[in-house]
């Protein structure tokens, strides 16, 4: 039974509850954050319960969900569930129409690598350096700055959707690799601690070719991004470059 100041507790944290139509988008993600963390523990304790089974006569584990009071599972469910909690896509922000056309536009590349290819060949400058092809490449220059920064700005979202694919399942080989370099240790066959190098090492063995794969795919693509990035910076330091040029062929 809950004491005088429990209750007392319980009565001034509901006043300064918000009410679920007044919960803003982020109080909104929190709260099904705390319901799917739950869910996702309660689902782990029965993976750990149907591990911990006894075994039958034959050998087998018997695989038996705990029986609990049909009043009490209800109870459990109604706490752990808050249909208030439920979000949707539009809770998530969005530019204004205005913004989201220019959005549209900044992010629109049809051909990536044919872009590239262009901006990478118009580095290269082959006509005389005169102060009239001075002033026209700093023209094109100035254009072909704003191409290469729209490329690598391209290039972040797709990096970024390859990342949220790829972490997971690079994650879930690391906690394997983890959970086996644990289990040495509880079985006293491992005595130093356990560090990163030997994650990543037991994964590659766990996971010769996955690991070799991700690990590969993963260093490329942010190899890509480090290329482009310098790409743009390139491109704008050469505006500079010109203007440094043209500026003094017309004080000689």
């Amino acid at each position: 039974m809950a004491s005088n100041t429990e209750r007392a507790d319980a009565a001034i944290n509901s006043l300064f509850r918000t009410a679920p139509s007044n919960r803003s988008a982020a109080q909104k993600i929190e709260a099904v954050g705390d319901q799917r963390i739950a869910t996702m523990r309660r689902k782990a304790e029965q993976v750990k319960e149907l591990a911990n089974a006894p075994a039958t006569e034959t050998g087998k584990v018997e695989r038996r969900k705990p029986v609990m009071p049909e009043t009490t599972e209800k109870k459990r469910v109604a706490r752990s569930f808050d249909p208030s909690a439920e979000i949707s896509i539009e809770d998530m922000p969005l530019l204004p129409p205005s913004w989201m056309r220019i959005q549209e536009r900044a992010f629109k590349l049809e051909d990536p690598e044919a872009e590239f290819n262009e901006l990478e060949e118009a580095l290269k400058l082959t006509d005389a350096l005169t102060p009239g092809n001075l002033q026209e490449a700093l023209n094109r220059a100035e254009d072909n700055a704003r191409r290469a920064h729209r490329l690598y700005i391209v290039a972040r979202i797709e990096y970024e959707k390859f990342e949220l694919e790829a972490s997971p399942i690079i994650e879930a080989m690391r906690d394997a690799a983890s959970k086996d370099l644990q289990g040495e240790k509880d079985r006293k066959e491992r005595s130093k601690a356990i560090t990163e190098a030997d994650i990543k090492g037991r994964a590659s063995v766990l996971f010769a070719d996955e690991w070799a794969i991700a690990m590969e795919r993963k260093i490329k693509a942010e190899g890509m991004m480090d290329t482009l990035k310098s790409f743009a910076e390139l491109w704008r330091q050469r505006c500079f470059s010109l203007s440094s040029m043209l500026n003094s062929g017309k004080r000689s």
